[in-house]
């Protein structure tokens, strides 16, 4: 396994590796078993976007060795993925926590990081905070969409008449509330 670049980003180290490789981030992403997306985020830096399971599968279909993962006591040089860090999302659907986009014309809405994951409440809202997925129980991650089975994190507003409408008035109202803070 390649092990140059110890000392840079894990997801760099992948993207450099999936391009030597000729693969599109969603072929690498449908053999792996997770979204473009999710690839996409971790490439970028969101050492979040991925599960460790899923960083060891794509970590060997590209070849790249991982850093090892503490084994508790003394100095640590490296984090370990940050996919196993807890993570917390807010259920409301109205919260300034959860920023909608459309996907494909319908309402997603993806739930910003919680200033404290192990928090019980959200601290926008006072809603109770999720810490694993509504539909199949895998830990949280800070996406939109549940890696293991697709299940949206957070359930769209119903009888929205026109999404589009929706989603920029809403983003307004956020970015209204983030510049009073």
């Amino acid at each position: 396994m390649d092990t140059e670049g110890e000392n840079r980003p894990l997801g760099l180290l992948f993207k450099e590796a999936r391009r030597r490789a000729g693969l599109t981030g969603a072929r690498l992403a449908q053999q792996a078993g997770c979204t473009q997306s999710a690839i996409s985020q971790f490439e970028g830096g969101k050492a979040t976007a991925l599960r460790r399971d899923t960083v060891e599968k794509i970590a060997e279909i590209l070849g790249v060795e991982l850093p090892p993962e503490p084994q508790g006591g003394g100095e640590v040089s490296a984090p370990p993925v940050a996919a196993t860090m807890p993570a917390a999302f807010c259920p409301n659907c109205e919260c300034p926590s959860n920023v909608p986009y459309l996907v494909g014309g319908a309402i997603a809405l993806h739930p910003r990081r919680q200033p404290d994951p192990s928090a019980t409440y959200c601290p926008w809202c006072g809603e109770v905070l999720e810490h694993s997925c509504p539909q199949c129980e895998t830990p949280a991650t800070q996406t939109a969409f549940c890696p293991n089975c697709g299940a949206a994190r957070v359930a769209p507003p119903e009888g929205v008449g026109n999404p589009a409408e929706w989603v920029e008035a809403r983003r307004r109202e956020i970015a209204a509330l983030d510049a009073l803070s």
